[in-house]
């Protein structure tokens, strides 16, 4: 069950992180970029400029992955931790 304080602090949070490049969001969660993608596979959504595929050693990750990733550990490292 969702806190209210963390429905809030996850808004801003994602509000934060959705200004943020394909690049930017891999430098803050330190992974490698091995090379960007516009090409979409699989089920993945057609990815944009500035919201590119990484990939990264085996890894292959969609801006919404990482974008989820950045996310939950922001909130993990918020004052306070989760509430």
């Amino acid at each position: 069950m969702s806190h209210p304080v963390n429905t809030a602090i996850m808004e801003q949070i994602g509000d934060d992180v959705a200004e943020l490049t394909t690049t930017q969001i891999a430098q803050e969660l330190e992974l490698p970029i091995d090379a960007l993608g516009l090409k979409a596979f699989g089920d993945t959504p057609q990815p944009i400029e500035g919201n590119e595929i990484l990939f990264t050693g085996y890894d292959i990750l969609t801006y919404d992955e990482l974008f989820d990733r950045l996310c939950t550990q922001r909130l993990e490292e918020y004052p306070d931790g989760p509430q």
